[in-house]
């Protein structure tokens, strides 16, 4: 059996549900545009709920032991974070810019906070913005970040 180091378990949430959690308590409620009460925060994709959404979804997790037998090994788990903003128009959004920065800086200010013995949380950075063709009046970027820890063979 294999638990996280610091802890008596495995994780009792996916590294997803922690990252979408730590943007939603930690998005603005007042002051900024745009406000946590106009964001659907979701674990799947555009499920139309209204015009921003921040969608996180598992990337990859690579696990790689650190001593002969796997006594203890280094987990990192990169999650997406898709950002969707319906907007008619064909340039982008200027409320978009402010949610990349503030998913970015919630990201970087709580490298630490993730809770349930992961030590760190590492943003990867964006891809480019787009339009996809299923989705035409909504722009999307897709961001990344790791969460990394330590599982420990008990």
């Amino acid at each position: 059996m294999q638990i996280v180091a610091g802890t008596n378990s495995g994780l009792t949430a996916t590294v997803s549900s922690l990252v979408r959690d730590l943007l939603a308590n930690n998005w603005p409620t007042s002051g900024f545009d745009p406000l946590a009460s106009d964001i659907g925060f979701g674990l799947d994709v555009w499920d139309n709920y209204g015009d921003i959404d921040i969608h996180i979804t598992a990337d990859r997790t690579v696990s790689v032991p650190s001593t002969i037998g796997w006594t203890y090994s280094k987990v990192s788990e990169t999650v997406q974070i898709t950002l969707f903003v319906r907007k008619n128009a064909d340039t982008i959004p200027s409320n978009m810019g402010a949610a990349q920065r503030m998913i970015e800086q919630i990201v970087k200010d709580n490298a630490t906070a993730l809770g349930q013995g992961v030590t760190m949380l590492r943003w990867d950075g964006w891809d480019r913005i787009f339009i996809a063709p299923s989705t035409q009046d909504v722009w999307q970027v897709v961001g990344r970040a790791t969460a990394v820890y330590w599982l420990v063979k008990t």
